[in-house]
Order: structure tokens, then sequence, then C-alpha cells
């Protein structure tokens, strides 16, 4: 790294810490509740300047309400930036930062993107406090009311209500509307009357309300609303409790978010955007938000095209699985660029699916205790356009119209292309972020196409899959993780995939790609890391495995390391093949089977020489054998043509052979699958494919595909 080079990324990392210092401030000043904002916001003024990159010019304007907190010497001027501050969906002041030197004379604004982040997130921090502190005044003046006489008692709905009109008025009106439509239904006398009063005075106004759709009907002013309001609610208390109008007020003010919550969601904002509107919702929604209104239905729909998938069935079946906070925690991993609107590949979707579906079915089946999920970091789609972009690589995106042969001859260059681009600072900084947070855990990279996502279509091994040691200092790893990504992406242009694009008629749709980076599952013994066992796992599979005639149901193929030897192994390579229904068919449980059929090589990590290594299973289990987790289920002894379960305390290490007997008939292995390949066809209303590792004590599912008869002979 040159000098130049190291200098930069020194006052990289300095802007950002005085980035930091800035925000951790504003927390340390609005940690208080108790503090007025007359307090604050002055506080605020002083500490903004040094964070920007002039400081010496730099003048704030911060407005709150009625109130307007400036800089000593404030003065507009042309070059500016400026953050709303909104309290339940509200505008209610701003914050805005000038410079008042030369450098504003042009119509360039001289503002970086970091400085209106910057502000953007003070404005956010500002909004929740406001919000928290009306909701900390109403608490205490509740328990000050509760602390009164009873004959001075407020009830805690009228309570609730002033804050709501003091600082949402039209969400005030709306409740109010809504409680003398609920009583009105419910065939109450008073409200009804009210109803057809507030009519008749509208239509008897001066501009009284029409039909006519050329004419804008006059608005009604603030005093008439507020004395309507007052009327129904005075209604409501007669014959509503106080938690029954609490409940009420809570459903609707909810109701009240969600609506614009997607309203952002569907207007195709950027995701820096919804997870912005995301985490301000939820920072001001009680815990019970998941409550069953049809605007929490609507959403959710519209949160799992935004970023999952928009076929049909997904939807339908995602739809009764998830809510809403899920897609929260779900942006907690997902790597985006500032204008980012891309969703996270069908690959992604489905193992976010699953993972949800078996969460919420392991409190109604206990076999499924053991199934857990690997740490999943998500690129999302469109991060490649950003990356190709970045580099000037949009030329490639034509590739695919080339002849055949050309794309195979040039795919080699390609891909040396895209390992030797460079990555674009707001995602290298989120790669950062993902090594920090997986350690030094080998890793996974895998693809996850948007096409993909299409009914009827797999794209299963036409995309690379790149397994990293992630070993060595940060430098090293984060240049071995940002090569595995540009070589996923660069595989979106190889000739197998495009030819399979041609076959299914997808060609000339966009073919955006994102990305999983999950954490590899095993254990470390000696210098390897593996799983210890790891598989596919088929339902209705068929009848095609002529080794085993009677399997004709669910199939699993598994083996002793890595998966990668499932489906790409060599003519000849034995596999542990059988069917969970059929116990009788499962292999190596008689006298007669010849342990000569049981899987002779393993692909494992070597974490010194940061590679796969492909290695002889008997003279592995010769080496390490005592130190592998739970060895009595994964061998047995074959000696003299006969296969024995182990015995004893000694390990018979010249005479091992994988076979798994003892998984399959001394632990729940066969009865977890059983359930898991059962409840998931049931679930998704299809045969599935399933892959999974397991470290020796938990089974980690990997990916999880629907499939068809018609799928298989396509790929």
């Amino acid at each position: 790294m040159t000098n130049n080079q190291n200098n930069a990324e020194l006052e990289t990392l300095k802007k950002r810490s005085i980035e930091l210092n800035c925000l951790y401030q504003v927390q340390e000043i609005l940690y208080d509740l108790n503090d007025s904002i007359d307090k604050l916001c002055p506080k605020i003024l002083d500490i903004i300047p040094p964070a920007m990159q002039y400081p010496e010019d730099c003048l704030i304007n911060i407005k709150v309400g009625s109130k307007i907190y400036q800089s000593p010497d404030f003065t507009e001027t042309k070059g500016f930036i400026r953050s709303d501050i909104i309290c339940s969906e509200v505008n209610i002041g701003y914050v805005s930062v000038h410079y008042k030197d030369k450098s504003t004379s042009t119509d360039e604004n001289p503002f970086l993107e970091e400085e209106k982040r910057l502000i953007q997130t003070i404005t956010n921090s500002l909004s929740q406090f406001i919000v928290h502190q009306n909701d900390h005044k109403t608490v205490t003046t509740i328990e000050q009311n509760e602390n009164q006489d009873s004959t001075q008692k407020r009830e805690k709905s009228d309570i609730i209500l002033e804050m709501i009109k003091q600082t949402n008025q039209d969400l005030y009106f709306r409740i109010s509307r809504k409680i003398l439509y609920e009583l009105s239904q419910g065939g109450n006398i008073e409200a009804r009357k009210l109803l057809k009063s507030i009519s008749t005075h509208l239509q008897s106004s001066d501009t009284p309300i029409t039909q006519d759709d050329n004419i804008v009907n006059q608005e009604h002013s603030i005093d008439y609303l507020s004395n309507y309001s007052k009327f129904v609610f005075e209604i409501a208390r007669k014959y509503f409790s106080d938690d029954e109008i609490l409940n009420y007020i809570n459903n609707w003010v909810q109701e009240d978010k969600l609506g614009t919550l997607s309203h952002i969601v569907n207007r195709h904002l950027p995701l820096a955007d919804v997870d912005d509107a995301m985490r301000r919702y939820f920072s001001t929604s009680p815990s019970d938000m998941e409550a069953p209104l049809p605007s929490n239905m609507g959403i959710k729909i519209s949160l799992i095209r935004r970023f999952l998938s928009n076929q049909y069935e997904y939807i339908n079946i995602a739809k009764e699985i998830l809510v809403i906070k899920d897609f929260l925690n779900l942006l907690e991993n997902v790597v985006y660029s500032d204008k980012s609107r891309g969703r996270l590949g069908g690959k992604s979707a489905r193992l976010f699916l699953i993972n949800k579906i078996i969460n919420k079915k392991l409190k109604e089946e206990s076999l499924l205790k053991n199934i857990k999920n690997p740490k999943t970091w998500f690129i999302s789609s469109d991060v490649i356009i950003h990356y190709m972009h970045y580099n000037n690589f949009d030329d490639i995106f034509e590739q695919k119209y080339k002849r055949n042969n050309q794309i195979t001859l040039e795919y080699p260059y390609i891909v040396h292309l895209f390992k030797n681009g460079q990555i674009p600072e707001d995602i290298r900084k989120m790669l950062v972020t993902i090594l920090d947070d997986f350690n030094d855990s080998p890793l996974i990279v895998r693809s996850s196409s948007l096409l993909d996502d299409r009914t009827g279509i797999s794209f299963a091994g036409k995309y690379k899959s790149i397994f990293l040691s992630n070993q060595g200092n940060k430098k090293e790893r984060l240049k071995a993780l940002k090569n595995a990504i540009a070589e996923v992406y660069a595989s979106t242009f190889a000739p197998d995939p495009i030819n399979y694009r041609v076959k299914n008629g997808l060609l000339d749709y966009d073919e955006e790609m994102g990305v999983m980076i999950q954490e590899v599952v095993g254990t470390k013994i000696d210098k390897y890391f593996f799983p210890i066992y790891s598989g596919t796992a088929y339902s209705d599979y068929g009848n095609e495995n002529t080794s085993y005639p009677n399997v004709n149901n669910d199939m699993i193929r598994m083996t002793f390391g890595l998966g990668t030897r499932i489906d790409n192994r060599a003519k000849g390579e034995s596999l542990v093949q059988f069917s969970p229904i059929n116990q009788a068919n499962i292999p190596f449980t008689s006298d007669s089977e010849k342990g000569d059929d049981s899987p002779k090589i393993a692909d494992v990590i070597n974490l010194k020489l940061n590679r796969i290594e492909t290695v002889d299973i008997k003279v592995l289990l010769k080496k390490i054998g005592p130190d592998i987790p739970n060895i009595e289920n994964i061998v047995s002894v074959y000696k003299d043509n006969k296969i024995d379960q182990l015995s004893g305390m000694e390990l018979d290490l010249d005479n091992l052979i994988i076979t798994f007997n003892g998984l399959f008939t001394n632990t729940d292995f066969i009865g977890t699958f059983n359930t898991l390949l059962t409840t998931l066809k049931k679930i998704l209303n299809s045969p599935v494919e399933i892959e999974f590792a397991s470290d020796g004590k938990n089974i980690y599912l990997l990916q999880c595909r629907c499939y068809s008869q018609t799928d298989k002979n396509k790929s």
C-alpha cells in the first residue's frame, strides 16, 4: 500500500472517529427524559460543527415546534443540508446546517454524503427522544393521577387522548371518527343521532357536501372538528370501559403507523429509507404490535414483496409465518448500498422462510429442537450492479447475447476482471463489519439469484459457492472475502447459467445476484475444520436408486466432512444413501453388508493451508478419530468382512469405517428428518430438497428448495 493510500485510510478512520464521537455526545445529551428541549438544543448546536468538514464555517439552525435555536452568528446560505424531525409521523421541525464561507457561492452543494447521513441520524435521535419524552410525561401524569383522590382522578384514556390531541390533531380526529363508527355500527342510538346531526350540519352549511365530482368540498374548521370529537368521546365513556377505549386507541394508533410504514415500503424507496422507517416504527410501538389488523397483513405482504419474493406461492405461505419484526431483524444482517433497492434472491429468501417455519414449529415438534440455522449475512441483489458500475464493467451485461463458444472463451477473463475490481467504499466497510461478526470462523459465500426465485426454475449448481478458511490478519481475510464475492458475481456470466437461461426463456430478464455469507458448520480438530456429517435430504424423491430398489419416498444422501462430494462425487465414489421412512433399507446394518462400500474420502478445510483438502478417511480417523465429537455414532468397526458397532472404551483405529449406524439407531436422527421433511412438505405444499450439516451436536439447515421431477429433468 502506498503512502498516499495509507494517508487516505488514516483520514477516513479519523473522520469516522469524529462522526462517532459526535453521535455518542448527542446520545449522552438525550439520555435524561426529564431534560427540556430548551436545555438540550443549545448543547447540540455546539456538538455538530466539529464533526463537519469545515467546522469553523459551520452554522446550525434547529427548529422544534415554534421554537428556534441557532448558532450565534447564524445566517442562511445557498449551500445547506436539512433533515426533518418527525414525531408520530408529523413534521414538527428540522435541523439544518449551513456553510458561511465562499465555498457555497457555487451551485454545487458542499456537503458530503457522510455529513448528510450524520444529520439524519441526529434528527432521528431527536425524534425518538421527543416521542419517548411524551410517553414518559404521559406515564408520569397517569401515575400522579392515580395517587389523587378518586373524585379528582382522570381516566387514562382522557390523558392519552389529550396527549394525542396536542401532538397530532389529525390522528386525534381520525380516532374520534373511528370510535363514532364503532358505536354506530354496534347500534348505539346516541352515536347514530350524533352522526346524523353531523351529516345534517354539513349538508346545511354554506358549501354543502355534493356528489358533483367537479367541485372541491370546503374543509371544516378545527374548532368544529374538536367539538364534534369531544361529543364522540363523551358518548364512548358511557358505553365503553376505560380499558376498552384504550384498546381501541392503541389499535388505531398502531394502524396509523403501519399505514405510514406501508406507504414508505410501497414507494420502492432505497433500503436505507425503509430501514430507517422500520426502526422509527418499532421505537414508538408497543410490544404487542403484531395485533391482527388488516393493515398488519397488508404491510407484511408489502415487505415480503420488497425484500424476499413477488411469487404468489411464496407470498401465500410467508404471510402466515412471518411477523413484521422479522424484517427489522433481517435488516440487521443485510448489506446494501445507499441507493440500493434490491431483494435477497431466491436462495436467501427460501432459507429465511424455512428457518422461521422451523422456529415456529419448535413449539409443537420436540424432534426439531436440535435444528438450527448458521449465522448468515445477506448482500442485496443489486449490489452487483453497484460493483459493476463502480468498475466500469457495464459492457459485460451484454455477455449473455454472445455465441456460446465466445462466452466460454471469455469467461476466465471476466473472472479475472471481477477479482481485480475495486470494491465500493460503503460495501467495503460493511464487509469489515461482517468479518468482525464471524471472527475467524470458516465461511462459505453462496450465490442467491433473483431468477432462482421463479416457480419451476432451479439454478442449483449453476453458480459458484466458495469456501473460505477465513484465517490470517484482517487485511488478508477481507481480500479473500472480496475475491469470493467477486467470483460469485462473475459466475453470473458463466456459460452454464447463460445456457440454462436460454433453455428456459429467461435470457432477456435482468439477472441480479444476491449473496449469502454463511458460517461453515463444523468443528476444529488439529489443523482441520469440517462438519461431522453433511448431506441432502429429499421428500418424494422417487424410485431412482437401483442400489436400494425399495427407496420410493423420502431419501437422504450423506457423507463425512463437507457436503462438496454429495452431488459432485467421482464415478464409483460411495455415499451413505437410504430412506428414513423404511429403516430396513439403511445400509451397513447387517453382517452381509460390505464395508468396502462405505465412503473412502472426504473434503475438509485445512486451516494452515487456507484451502479445502481431500483426505483419506481411514488415515484421518486413525490420526484424529478419538477427538471427533460423538465418534461412536459416526463409525463402525469393519473386520473380517463383518461390521460391528463400537463397544468399550478403546477405539480400533486401524479398522474404522464411516457408517453412521449409531446415529441412526441411538439418536433421534431418523425421526427428526421424517418430521422435518413431512412438516416442510405440508407447509410448502411441495416436495423439498434440504442441504444440512452437523457439528456433532446440532443439525443446521443450509439450503432448501421446492422441486418437482420436471425440475430435476431440467437441471
